[in-house]
C-alpha cells in the first residue's frame, strides 16, 4: 500500500492514496458546498475501512412508514407552546437513571450499533418509566443476534423495537461484565473491547481490525443465561 502525507484539518496525517483520490474527485465537483476531507482515524487505509461499523441497512424510512401505517409508531406532533430548554441532560433530569443513561456500550468490531442504540435506548425508557425501579440494562446481545440473522452485518433502525415488544429482551451489560452494572445479568457482549477514536489516555484496548479486535462475525442467538447469572433465560 503506497501513501501520501498531506496536512488536512490542520493535522498532518498520511492519506491513502485511494482515499486522496476520492477526496479530490469530491472537491473538484462542481457545486459541492462542503469541503472534503480525511478523517485521522481511517485516512491511511482505503475507502470502505470504516464498512463494518456503518450496521444500519437501506429502506429504513420505508420501514418506519410502515409501522407508522401499522399504528405501531406515532409520529410526533410539535407544541409551539413548549419553552425549549437552551440545554438538556437527561441524567440530570432523571438522576434515579443516570447509571443506566450514562452506560454507553462498546459495540466491538461489530455492525451492530442499530442493535446497540435500540437496547440501550430501551434500558433508559424503562427506567424513566417506572421512575428508576426497573434499572439494568437490557442486553445488546440479545438484540443483535436474536433479532436479525444478520447481526454483525446490519439491521433496520426499527429492528430492536420490534423485537423488545414482540418478544421482550433480556438483561445483558458489557463484554465480560465491565462498565458500570458488572456482572450478573443473563447476556453480556461476547465480543470484546476495542478503541475506536485511537488510544485515549490509559486505554488497554487493541484498536480494530488489529490482534485482539478482529472484524467479528455472529455469534449464535443466546438461548440460555451466561454462568454468572443470577437469574435464569
Amino acid at each position: 500500500m503506497r501513501s501520501l502525507v498531506v496536512a488536512m484539518v490542520g493535522v498532518a496525517a498520511a492519506v491513502h492514496e485511494d482515499r486522496l483520490a476520492q477526496i479530490q474527485a469530491i472537491r473538484d465537483t462542481p457545486g459541492v458546498l462542503w469541503r472534503a476531507a480525511a478523517s485521522p482515524r481511517f485516512a491511511s487505509e482505503a475507502p470502505g475501512a470504516s464498512k463494518s461499523l456503518c450496521g444500519v441497512k437501506g429502506n429504513w424510512k420505508e420501514q418506519i412508514q410502515a409501522a407508522i401505517e401499522r399504528g405501531d409508531v406515532h409520529n410526533f406532533e410539535e407544541d409551539a407552546n413548549v419553552q425549549v430548554p437552551d440545554d438538556f441532560d437527561s441524567a440530570t433530569n432523571w438522576p434515579q437513571c443516570a447509571k443506566v443513561i450514562g452506560d454507553i456500550e462498546d459495540q466491538s468490531n461489530c455492525g451492530c450499533c442499530w442493535a446497540f442504540a435500540g437496547a440501550e435506548a430501551a434500558s433508559d425508557r424503562m427506567c424513566i418509566a417506572t421512575n428508576g425501579s426497573l434499572m439494568m440494562p437490557l442486553s445488546p446481545q440479545d438484540v443483535c443476534f436474536c433479532a436479525n440473522p444478520d447481526g454483525c452485518g446490519g439491521g433496520m433502525i426499527e429492528t430492536p423495537w420490534s423485537h423488545i415488544k414482540s418478544s421482550g429482551a433480556v438483561t445483558g451489560g458489557q463484554y465480560q461484565g465491565t462498565g458500570p452494572f458488572g456482572k450478573g445479568y443473563c447476556a453480556d457482549f461476547s465480543l470484546p473491547h476495542c478503541h475506536h477514536h485511537g488510544p485515549q489516555g490509559s486505554d488497554p484496548y487493541p484498536a480494530e481490525g488489529k490482534p485482539g479486535c478482529p472484524s467479528a462475525s455472529s455469534p449464535r442467538c443466546p438461548r440460555t443465561c451466561g454462568a454468572d447469572a443470577s437469574q435464569e433465560h
